[in-house]
């Protein structure tokens, strides 16, 4: 009997990685890779302020006696609002140098970020050309023998920034240069058009619980019952934390951390830390958890904004869009919450510094409570049939005995209203 047992003990321990395994696959779906051509691309010449320089197979970068500035325009709206940009390189054929160019100490060239995407190839000259950061996103040293060849500056941050209007534009100049010279690059009405060349995974949404938090590393934040916290928020009540473990019991690498912990969270913003990449998980609304009340306030920079907001008017409660549009039936009197009814929201999010967001909050303890019921019973065993960045569910004590039940279990759960 002991050797069978020792038999299937270790044909468990063999089997169960290969399972684990052909899950992981099978749950996460793979990075995109996608390459965007320019849309518009021209050079301006201080030289020539009035000339438009658009159209032309040749752009041109100089410095010093002679101003060339190369502007560069991308359509970013074929990749999904959302998505966590892993990388993007912008690259760019190199032809020649012409002039004083110096290999040592190398001249450079730098790309930088321009926000105004008003400009038109046929349109934009010296005295028009839209002003741009003035320091360097990523820069490129000239070097011997390096002609007839893409090169590449990591734009990564800039198309992060740019995603929310769906354009970017590039500004291509000397960042360093000593005495006079240009640099020759291929437009797009080359053989060899200036590109982008993005790696990105799909958009935070529930259907991706699996890759973005369960497989990922992960940084679950507690509501501390702390009352000197982030923001002016109060103690919170330990079923926010009770609650949580209705996720925090499928991820595979977390720590967890309070919200008065420094290390986990800006003491002065409220706002999460973290690489980008990483999970951030928090239950408990804007009241008891500064991470909820940064994600929420309209002071926060629009790509850290949680896609829904808690609001209050007199003795009712609202969930309402972050642009501060209603959301029809996401209401209820206070005088109900934390009684026979209340209302929670679930949403995932990726925030500017490419991490991964998911709030998890009632208008009370016990719609806090029934979210992580909710999500443990009807989101988690399909996920992938949740492709939304946010649900809004009305819970009811139905069969009214005072207690938070499972759906399906005496009490009622009504979706009011979800992304699309």
């Amino acid at each position: 009997m002991r050797k069978k047992v020792l038999v299937l003990t270790t044909a468990l321990l063999i089997l169960c990685p290969l399972y684990f395994w052909s899950f992981d696959v099978n749950a996460v779906p793979a990075n995109v890779y996608t390459t965007i051509d320019s849309i518009a691309d021209a050079y301006v010449n201080a030289s020539n302020p009035e000339t438009n320089f658009g159209g032309v197979a040749n752009l041109y970068v100089s410095a010093n006696s002679a101003i060339d500035f190369s502007y560069i325009k991308f359509d970013l709206t074929s990749i999904p609002p959302g998505a966590n940009i892993i990388s993007a390189n912008l690259t760019v054929y190199f032809s020649g140098t012409g002039g004083d160019i110096y290999w040592s100490p190398a001249d450079s060239i730098g790309a930088y970020y321009c926000s105004n995407n008003s400009w038109t190839e046929p349109g934009i000259t010296w005295n028009n050309k839209p002003s741009f950061n003035p320091s360097p996103t990523s820069s490129w040293s000239l070097s011997l023998f390096n002609f007839f060849d893409y090169k590449l500056w990591d734009v990564t941050a800039d198309v992060n920034t740019a995603l929310t209007s769906g354009i970017l534009t590039e500004v291509l100049k000397f960042a360093t240069k000593t005495g006079d010279g240009y640099a020759l690059f291929q437009s797009r009405e080359g053989s060899n058009k200036p590109k982008l060349e993005i790696e990105y995974s799909p958009e935070s949404d529930l259907s991706n619980f699996y890759r973005h938090f369960v497989m990922n590393n992960v940084r679950v934040i507690y509501p501390s019952d702390n009352p000197a916290k982030p923001l002016g928020c109060v103690a919170a009540w330990v079923s926010d934390w009770t609650a949580s473990a209705f996720v925090t019991t499928k991820l595979q690498h977390y720590t967890e951390g309070f919200d008065t912990d420094r290390n986990f969270v800006d003491q002065i913003s409220g706002a999460p830390l973290g690489n980008s990449g990483l999970g951030i998980v928090s239950f408990g609304g804007p009241v008891v958890n500064p991470v909820v009340r940064y994600a929420e306030s309209s002071g926060t920079p629009s790509v850290d904004r949680a896609p829904i907001r808690f609001y209050s008017e007199g003795s009712v409660f609202y969930f309402q869009q972050w642009n501060g549009s209603g959301i029809a039936g996401a209401s209820l009197p206070v005088s109900v919450v934390n009684n026979d009814q209340d209302m929670f929201v679930m949403e995932i999010f990726t925030d500017g510094s490419g991490r991964h967001v998911m709030l998890c909050y009632g208008f009370g303890w016990k719609g806090t409570y029934a979210a992580g019921k909710y999500f443990h019973t009807t989101i988690y065993p399909n996920p992938a049939s949740y492709n939304i960045g946010w649900i809004v569910v009305k819970w009811q004590d139905a069969n009214g005995d005072g207690f938070v039940n499972n759906p399906g279990d005496g009490d009622t759960y009504t979706v009011i209203a979800l992304s699309t």
